[in-house]
């Protein structure tokens, strides 16, 4: 295995320093109704949808019909029940 190691670099100052925590991510989903969607940013959905799949639910994105910068809907949906 070959890493390369690079020096000198300072803080990207694209993404926000401040992220909502666990904590809060996990409330946002227990207050939401199934259907309802939130405006998230793309780094917080990854964990937001870890987070409904553990609750029993699905997340589905659309950055598309967001309307904010930068950010994307994460709709909270029941999970269909398990058929063969």
């Amino acid at each position: 295995m070959n890493y390369q190691i690079v020096k000198g670099l300072s803080e990207p100052t694209a993404r926000p320093l401040s992220r909502n925590s666990l904590d809060d991510l996990i409330e946002l989903a227990k207050t939401m109704d199934t259907g309802d969607a939130a405006v998230l940013s793309l780094s917080e959905v990854q964990t937001f949808r870890i987070i409904l799949v553990a609750q029993n639910f699905r997340c589905v994105t659309d950055g598309f019909r967001c309307k904010v910068h930068g950010k994307t809907l994460a709709f909270k949906l029941a999970k269909e029940p398990f058929s063969l």
